[in-house]
């Protein structure tokens, strides 16, 4: 397949003000405004990736026209393939760029084994592992601040 046959403006879209109601599926997304494309990406989950992205808050500043379009691609190896042939072609003015601020990050490191049940439960969720290492963590500590509250409330 010839990857600069994609045209961003015709594959379906959503404004990114509705990122909730992106699909659950696999492909390379684009951040687009009526005329250009600001970013490109992949993921395996595109609803999950948008409501955490790094770029939300850089990109909710703009207007109401920006939106995220989104080519499916079942075939998850070939994603990141995918992704880079585009980012070459269309040069999004976000890819590569600093992000105004940053928000704090940490490695993590597991045994082999621990790795691939992450892997395989991340998959059947649509999720990549970090996606799926971030919902566990936020939902850890949202039932540690309910135990804390309940607690001070004794």
């Amino acid at each position: 397949m010839n990857y600069y046959n994609i045209d961003p403006l015709e594959l379906p879209s959503l404004p990114l003000t509705e990122r909730s109601q992106l699909p659950r599926q696999p492909c390379v997304y684009f951040v687009l405004t009526d005329k250009s494309v600001l970013y490109i990406g992949r993921t395996v989950n595109l609803r999950d990736r948008w409501l955490g992205h790094h770029r939300w808050e850089q990109l909710k500043e703009l207007n109401e026209s920006v939106r995220v379009a989104w080519f499916e691609c079942s075939e998850h190896h070939l994603l990141i393939e995918i992704e880079t042939a585009l980012i070459n072609h269309f040069e999004p003015l976000l890819n590569g760029s600093e992000l105004p601020f940053k928000k704090p990050r940490t490695t993590v490191t597991f045994e082999p084994e621990d790795y691939e049940e992450l892997q395989r439960w991340a998959e059947e969720e649509f999720r990549s592992v970090p996606q799926l290492i971030l919902a566990i963590v936020k939902r850890a500590l949202i039932e540690r601040r309910e135990r804390k509250q309940r607690e001070d409330n004794q």
